[in-house]
C-alpha cells in the first residue's frame, strides 16, 4: 500500500511543473497582441549585402501610428557619403526627401512601395503581424530580456510567399530564419531578427527590428 505522504509529494510535484510554452500558439498569441498595438516606434539594423535602389542600407529609425501614418528615416551610404532619406506616409500620401538638407517632394504609391516603410510592421494584411502564424518549424530558444522585459525567445522559417510583403521592397528567393522575441506578459514582439539570403542570393545577411514605446502618444504630421 502507498504510503498517504508519498502520493502527498507526487501531487504537489505534478502542480508546481508547469509545461512548456508551445511555440505555434506564442506566435498565434503574438499576433493577436499585436493587432491591438495603435502606435510603436523600431530600430533596425541591416546586415552585410543590404541595398535597396542602389544604396547600401545600414540602419533605420521609425515610427507608425494606425491605419496608415508613419514615419521612416533611414542611414544609407551612396557614393562613400552617409546621407539620412525620409519617408512620410499621411492619410494615404507618400513625402520623400532624399536627405535631411532637401525638402520634401510628394510620391506616387508605386514610387514608395520601392522604398523602406515602417509602416509595413503593423499592416493587418500583409505586414509581420498578419504572417507571424505562418512560420513552419517554430521551437522554443529559451528566455531572454529585451529593454528590461522577459521573452520567450523562439525560432521559426517563413518562405517568401509568406515574407515578400511584409519585407518589401526586399524581395525574398528562398526561406529565412526568423528569432523572434516575445514579452511573456503581454505576448507583444520586442525584437525579431530576419536572416538568410535576404538581398543577394550568395550573401548571408540579416534584417534585426527592435519595437519599443508601444501605444504611446503620437503625431505624425504632413510635412507639406
Amino acid at each position: 500500500m502507498v504510503h498517504r505522504s508519498a502520493v502527498l509529494l507526487v501531487l504537489l510535484a505534478a502542480c508546481g511543473t508547469s509545461a512548456a510554452a508551445d511555440p505555434g500558439q506564442l506566435l498565434r498569441d503574438s499576433a493577436k497582441a499585436m493587432t491591438d498595438v495603435r502606435t510603436v516606434q523600431a530600430d533596425v539594423a541591416f546586415g552585410p549585402g543590404a541595398r535597396v535602389l542602389g544604396f547600401q542600407l545600414l540602419s533605420a529609425t521609425g515610427k507608425v501610428k494606425r491605419p496608415t501614418d508613419s514615419d521612416t528615416t533611414g542611414k544609407v551610404k551612396a557614393a562613400g557619403a552617409v546621407i539620412q532619406p525620409e519617408l512620410v506616409t499621411v492619410g494615404g500620401k507618400f513625402y520623400l526627401r532624399e536627405a535631411q538638407f532637401l525638402p520634401y517632394h510628394e510620391l506616387t504609391g508605386t514610387e514608395a512601395a520601392g522604398y523602406p516603410n515602417a509602416g509595413r510592421l503593423l499592416d493587418t494584411q500583409h505586414g509581420v503581424t498578419a504572417v507571424l502564424p505562418k512560420g513552419m518549424k517554430p521551437a522554443l530558444a529559451g528566455g531572454e530580456p529585451i529593454d528590461g522585459h522577459d521573452c520567450n525567445k523562439l525560432t521559426a522559417n517563413y518562405s517568401p510567399d509568406a515574407l515578400n510583403d511584409a519585407l518589401a521592397p526586399i524581395k525574398l528567393t528562398d526561406d529565412v530564419r526568423a528569432t523572434l522575441w516575445i514579452d511573456k506578459d503581454s505576448k507583444l514582439i520586442r525584437r525579431v531578427r530576419f536572416a538568410g539570403h535576404l538581398f543577394d542570393p550568395a550573401t548571408d545577411s540579416f534584417v534585426d527590428v527592435r519595437l519599443h514605446d508601444f501605444n504611446t502618444a503620437l503625431d505624425i504630421a504632413s510635412p507639406v
